[in-house]
This record gives C-alpha cells, sequence and structure tokens, in this order.
C-alpha cells in the first residue's frame, strides 16, 4: 500500500490535472518525461544549496528540511507517474541497501559496496532470503533487539 504522502502527492497531482495511473506506465509522453525530470532536477539543485548554505542556525535547518522535503513530493510525482506505489518500490530498494551493513565505508562514511552486491530487480519478486538476511544484519548489529551498535557495524569491518 502506498505511503500517506504517496497517497497526498496524488491527489494534489489530480487537483492540478496531471495524470496518475493505478498501474505500471512505460509509455510515457515526451513533455511528461520533461516535466518530472525539470522538477526533479530543480528540487535536487535546491537541495544541493540548503546543503552548502548550511550554517547550523535554526533558518539554515528548516530551510534544507523543507528542500528535502520538497524533493521527497517531486520524486514521489514521478513515481506516480510511473504508475509505482511507492512503499512497493523502496521496500526492494531499503533490503538491498540493508545488505551493506558490515561493508567497509569510504573517508566520507559513504558504504563501498563489492561488485558482487545483488542488483535491486523489480521484475522478479523479493527474495525471500534477502529480505531475512538483511532484517539479520539489523539483529547482528542490534538494531532489533534496542541495544547500541557493535563496532562491526558502525566501522564496517
Amino acid at each position: 500500500m502506498a505511503s500517506r504522502q504517496y497517497q497526498r502527492v496524488k491527489a494534489m497531482m489530480q487537483a492540478f490535472g496531471q495524470a496518475t495511473p493505478v498501474s505500471v506506465q512505460k509509455e510515457i509522453a515526451p513533455q511528461i518525461l520533461k516535466l518530472r525530470q525539470s522538477l526533479n532536477q530543480e528540487e535536487a539543485n535546491e537541495v544541493d544549496e540548503a546543503f552548502h548554505a548550511f550554517d547550523g542556525s535554526d533558518k539554515a535547518y528548516w530551510h534544507l528540511v523543507k528542500e528535502l522535503v520538497d524533493l521527497l513530493v517531486v520524486t514521489k510525482g514521478a513515481l506516480i507517474t510511473l504508475g509505482v506505489d511507492d512503499e512497493w518500490a523502496s521496500s526492494y530498494v531499503d533490503f538491498n541497501n540493508l545488505l551493506k551493513i558490515g561493508y567497509p565505508k569510504n573517508e566520507i562514511g559513504k558504504v563501498i559496496k563489492p561488485d558482487d552486491h545483488p542488483k535491486v530487480d523489480f521484475t522478479k519478486p523479493l527474495d525471500k532470503e534477502l529480505v531475512q538476511k538483511a532484517i539479520g544484519n539489523l539483529y547482528k548489529c542490534g538494531i532489533l533487539t534496542n541495544t547500541f551498535f557493535d563496532e562491526n557495524c558502525v566501522n564496517g569491518s
């Protein structure tokens, strides 16, 4: 089931007269693709500017929050245009990302996944073994037992 935000964005798009298909749409008019790309690029640029301008003040903090949420809105709008439920698609990506727990990190803290890390494949049912392994990673790090991270989870070693 789609998230509440997805449902609100869908209602807003309907009020604006934009298409909100209920099933996957692979043939999308070029002007619609251009609109979705433009909106996402504009918001991504505004997020980037807000990060660069962030100085720890209340004003900068809430401005960054607002821009991040705007990016979520246009991203969900693009998913709606494609006829894709955000919760369904997010589950594939989220479980795949949870498999990265324990991998090493680069100098800025980004997790470096190995070449053989599984790719997200929306064309197949969500792999039960992948989900179990991802959830197991949360237990291993203490997330699902209300304990603190162990050193392996924090440092990726």
